[in-house]
């Protein structure tokens, strides 16, 4: 008779989902943190799932685990600081037979910067022609430039300008070099190279507004 299959490898955990994702940005305060195992495990508790600061302090949470969705969820005590990076590890002490290999990521919270307010608004008519476009951010932000901040006209030719940011008001300023057009349309373009302190990038957009 043919022998006996052998029985197959006993293998090790491994995550294959995790939220807020690694190195993720504007993460939410709220939600809780969450870990998927390729298959069931045992030993998920609060101190085989884990959440510090950047530096070290330890985030007072809820462990559990769902052996129907193979789902770790750490739910913390309370609401995470604001843009502020943290630490999820999972230790080797959680296994299925065979240990998981200890992994940790990172991951900052929101809020993400955001515009407080614009100038020319949107889709503004009769806007004079030697007006500056400004924004005022939510927060402090860098990587306000000439790339980042755009004008642009109707059929997408770039508007020569003049970029300057100020981090005590918080407001970009674009000054076109030369006069705009009357009576044209023009487009203001904003990118997600612009970003907060902590690495929350902005949500890229656009708006419109027509000269005089």
């Amino acid at each position: 008779p043919a022998p006996a299959p052998a029985p197959a490898p006993v293998t090790a955990p491994t995550v294959i989902t995790r939220t807020p994702a690694a190195n993720s940005t504007g993460a939410s305060r709220i939600n809780n943190i969450l870990a998927v195992f390729s298959k069931n495990v045992t030993g998920v508790t609060a101190t085989s799932f884990t959440l510090r600061t950047k530096t070290g302090t330890a985030v007072p949470s809820l462990v559990t685990y769902n052996t129907t969705t193979r789902t770790a969820m750490l739910n913390p005590i309370a609401t995470l600081k604001a843009d502020t990076t943290y630490l999820a590890t999972l230790s080797n002490a959680i296994s299925s037979g065979k240990t998981l290999a200890a992994t940790t990521w990172a991951f900052t919270t929101g809020p993400r910067p955001a515009m407080a307010s614009r100038t020319p608004g949107i889709n503004a008519k009769h806007v004079a022609r030697n007006a500056n476009v400004t924004l005022r951010f939510s927060e402090k932000v860098t990587g306000v430039s000439g790339s980042s901040l755009t004008l642009v006209t109707a059929s997408g030719r770039r508007v020569a300008a003049v970029v300057s940011y100020n981090r005590t008001t918080k407001v970009a300023t674009l000054n076109p070099i030369r006069g705009l057009s009357r009576g044209t349309r023009y487009t203001v373009m904003v990118t997600s190279a612009i970003k907060d302190t902590a690495g929350n990038r902005l949500t890229p957009t656009h708006w419109s507004f027509t000269t005089s």
